[in-house]
């Protein structure tokens, strides 16, 4: 559900985690932000167009996941090479955090 909105607020699409377009980190701030809407300073998020940017972007999703109280076992440059085994293990984290958060409520099914 937090993934569908995650897609509907601007984040756009992904249809595997070998999506070129996770390589921006912009989906996965929006997956933040529609877990904690208070977390994504959006004034400092780029389009991910340039390979600085999308540095940028992809430091600023660790970070922000970290703040959340996430645990965080990839690197920025893990998430600009769109590696798809250490995102699902990212998002994992997101999912587990949140589910934690919300004492288990849900099968997120």
């Amino acid at each position: 559900d937090k993934v569908s909105k995650c897609g509907k607020g601007g984040g756009g699409r992904i249809s595997s985690f070998q999506d070129g377009e996770l390589s921006s980190s912009v989906f996965l701030l929006h997956l933040c932000h529609a877990l904690d809407s208070g977390v994504v300073n959006w004034d400092i998020v780029t389009p991910g167009a340039t390979d600085e940017e999308k540095e940028t972007n992809a430091k600023y999703v660790l970070s922000a996941a970290r703040k959340m109280g996430c645990s965080v076992f990839l690197g920025w440059l893990d998430v600009v090479e769109v590696k798809p085994k250490m995102l699902m293990t990212f998002v994992g984290s997101l999912m587990a955090m949140e589910r934690a958060k919300t004492g288990g409520a849900g099968s997120g099914a």
